[in-house]
């Protein structure tokens, strides 16, 4: 019997019936962990060095826009007015962000590319993409096939001329994502896992997930699954999390009993 528990920043735990503590990988690590021979490629041109350099100042870039992105969600959700949100994420998030070690320049990068995001929202014009937002910064599991992760907002969208349940990550990037990459299928495996894991833990269904994508000085790209093609994602994540399990020595049917205790 396997138990879970909520851990105090809200992660979800998996513990066996000695206590110990089990081996659970967030949505990235399980999509990682797919063969990437375009990221190998490109490691091997510029060198290890090089690409730890430059893929920490993406990351570095990506948590300003995040931090941003989520102080303005929560201020809008709060207020209801975009200027009021506004105002908000410029005093709060320049008060979190100092607390990290990002350089100022990275700091002034990833700013901008919130302000180029957030433009694509239209938040306050005839049609904006956030019609109400439902949740942010969620921390989702999937109980029987176990892992678990974050995504940043939960919200409804106006399309069709009907209200949509979407889920949406934020990314940043330097290049545009290219169709068919290995890249852009990375991203749709991670809201296919976002997705199953929602669904199960709300109850609710989604008709859509997106990656929103800020790219450095260039505007922004939508990257959009729908329920259809969700279905084949989903086998895909499905048999990648069965194999990183296998890679730590645990089996999916292990899982299969458990229970849930509430903090």
């Amino acid at each position: 019997m396997i138990t879970w528990k909520q851990g105090y920043y809200g992660w979800w735990n998996a513990y066996d019936e000695k206590g110990t503590k089990l081996v659970v990988p967030s949505v990235s690590k399980v999509v990682d962990s797919k063969d990437d021979p375009e990221l190998d490629n490109w490691i091997e041109e510029v060198g290890e060095e090089a690409a730890k350099r430059i893929m920490k100042l993406a990351a570095d870039r990506g948590t300003v826009l995040h931090t941003y992105m989520e102080n303005y969600f929560l201020a809008w959700a709060k207020k209801g007015s975009p200027e009021k949100a506004m105002l908000y994420t410029q005093r709060k998030t320049i008060d979190q962000i100092k607390k990290e070690d990002i350089a100022t320049k990275q700091i002034e990068t990833g700013r901008n590319m919130f302000y180029q995001l957030l433009e694509s929202f239209n938040v306050d014009g005839d049609y904006p993409e956030v019609h109400k937002v439902l949740g942010l910064e969620k921390k989702v599991a999937n109980f029987e096939l176990p892992y678990r992760g974050a995504y940043d907002i939960n919200y409804l969208w106006l399309a069709m001329n009907k209200l949509n349940n979407v889920i949406t990550d934020y990314k940043s990037a330097s290049s545009f994502i290219e169709k068919g990459s290995t890249k852009e299928r990375k991203y749709k495996l991670q809201l296919s896992g976002y997705w199953t894991a929602y669904e199960k833990m709300s109850g609710n269904q989604l008709d859509a997930a997106k990656i929103w994508v800020s790219v450095k000085n260039s505007g922004t790209q939508e990257i959009m699954i729908g329920r259809s093609e969700y279905n084949d994602l989903w086998e895909e994540f499905k048999d990648l999390c069965i194999h990183f399990h296998k890679s730590h020595n645990q089996t999916i049917e292990m899982f299969k009993e458990y229970k849930i205790e509430q903090n």
